[in-house]
């Protein structure tokens, strides 16, 4: 049963929650922009292989973007949640 929310703070949690999958996007981001320079503009590794690999692991790129997205998009029910709840306990109140 819950006795208590400090709706102020899972809003904050949920504005870092969104926040951070921003910044998680933009290291995804800067990640795979980074493997796909490997064989052709860094030339850290380069040859048939190398091209194989990194073209391999550009296509798992959207999966790490959905993974944000879903972070992102908990931030957002969070939110909504909250508001719904506020909005519960005015009218509970008014009620009184």
């Amino acid at each position: 049963m819950i006795t208590y929310i400090d709706t102020t703070e899972v809003e904050s949690i949920a504005n870092e929650l969104q926040m951070l999958a921003g910044d998680l996007d933009a290291e995804f981001d800067a990640l795979f922009s980074r493997f796909e320079k490997v064989p052709t503009v860094s030339k850290e590794w380069v040859g048939g292989q190398a091209n194989f690999y990194f073209q391999k692991i550009s296509q798992d790129k959207q999966q790490y973007k959905d993974m944000a997205e879903a972070i992102r998009q908990l931030g957002s029910e969070l939110k909504n949640e909250i508001k719904d709840f506020e909005i519960a306990t005015q009218n509970n109140n008014k009620d009184k």
